[in-house]
């Protein structure tokens, strides 16, 4: 039975990566280094923040209706979390 995967093995990993990482998301994801209270050490730390350019297009393409949602869209920029249990971080080093 064939997978419904598009491509195979390590190659096609790759190429899904690739295609993934050019689409045009709303919000990415912003790296730090931070202390995490449950891990008790410091680790990477992420959040989500608006991306730019996929945000100025819809602006564009809507003649400055999709302002009013990229507004919304950029007032909720996600607390910190841990990259490695997933735990709300409050101490960020930059």
């Amino acid at each position: 039975m064939l997978n419904n995967n598009w491509s195979f093995g390590a190659a096609g990993r790759k190429r899904q990566r690739l295609f993934y990482d050019m689409s045009l998301k709303l919000t990415i994801y912003e790296e730090a280094s931070g202390y995490c209270g449950k891990c008790l050490k410091q680790v990477p730390v992420v959040r989500e923040k608006t991306n730019i350019l996929p945000n100025v297009l819809l602006t564009l393409l809507t003649c400055g209706l999709w302002v009013i949602f990229w507004i919304k869209i950029a007032k909720k920029l996600g607390p910190w979390y841990c990259f490695d249990c997933g735990g709300e971080v409050y101490k960020v080093m930059n």
